[in-house]
């Protein structure tokens, strides 16, 4: 009679393989939104950064005086580098004269524009009543005949990013949330042929710590595995996303993209450890006939 060799269990690892996949998922969900949210937050940063104020001169201003508002605009905290310039009045005839087709100047109509010096608002500055600020602050100034800024369009642009804000607040919590709670389920099923393994370590003696360690080491392993898979997940969509929109390509920096994917691995990794963790000492404060159920 032919004995039979017993066959090998399988089941702990095709629980880990499992668990490895379904948060690499779960992971690859939270890196796509984390990626949207970063390039969200610098398209709506580049949006506040050109809005336009503009500064018209009197008349009379000298060229001296000219050049010194010029260069006071440019020290300003508050003013986005490398955003001063100088329409001068012959500049903005033209300019109609583009758009009309009319010359003035064949005409003898005298020129009805002023010198004007337009600027933009350092996005950390863009809050409404900020902009009031600047206008009674540059107003003061000598040569200047008035400011001018789209009060209400700065207003909308406001209430809209914080709104936006909060939305991307609420959204990341219920992800974070969600993502929690199904990598310490996947977990607790990984482990769940662990746990009379797990007990009998603790009636022979062995401390808490002891038995915890090799189950952290393994799920820090499987949040590793399924952070890199999502990572690369991630930098994939990001190569597609430049090839469809080559735009993307100015937004999407390797210091962020390198960012964005360690920190895949990392939480990755973080969770994993802290839902093993729990299921640990969750099984260890169980009776043995608790188990059974």
């Amino acid at each position: 009679m032919r004995s039979r060799r017993p066959r090998r269990r399988r089941l702990p690892a095709a629980n880990y393989v499992n668990a490895t996949i379904v948060e690499a998922v779960v992971l690859l969900v939270i890196g796509v939104f984390a990626w949207l949210l970063l390039d969200g937050r610098t398209l709506l940063r580049l949006a506040r950064e050109e809005m336009d104020v503009l500064v018209e001169l009197e008349g009379e201003v000298t060229p001296a005086r000219r050049d010194s508002l010029l260069q006071w605009l440019g020290r300003q905290p508050w003013v986005k580098p490398g955003s001063v310039v100088l329409i001068t009045r012959e500049e903005a005839a033209r300019r109609m004269q583009e758009e009309l087709g009319a010359d003035l100047l064949e005409m003898d109509l005298p020129n009805p524009f002023f010198d004007v010096i337009r600027f933009h608002v350092a996005s950390d500055h863009f809050r409404p009543e900020f902009f009031d600020f600047i206008r009674a602050e540059v107003r003061q100034l000598p040569g200047v005949r008035d400011v001018f800024y789209q009060k209400d369009l700065v207003a909308a642009v406001a209430r809209n990013v914080a709104r936006l804000g909060w939305a991307f607040l609420v959204l990341a919590l219920l992800l974070a949330a969600v993502a929690g709670t199904v990598i310490y389920h996947t977990t607790r099923l990984a482990l769940y042929a662990n746990r009379f393994l797990i007990k009998n370590m603790e009636l022979i003696g062995a401390t808490w710590g002891f038995i915890a360690r090799p189950f952290l080491w393994r799920s820090a392993a499987v949040g590793a595995i399924a952070g890199l898979l999502a990572g690369l997940g991630v930098w994939s969509l990001m190569h597609l996303a430049e090839g469809l929109y080559p735009e993307l390509a100015a937004l999407q920096t390797l210091s962020r993209k390198v960012w964005l994917f360690s920190g895949l691995i990392l939480a990755g990794a973080l969770l994993n450890v802290l839902s093993a963790w729990l299921v640990v000492h969750h099984y260890l404060r169980m009776r043995v006939d608790d188990l059974y159920g």
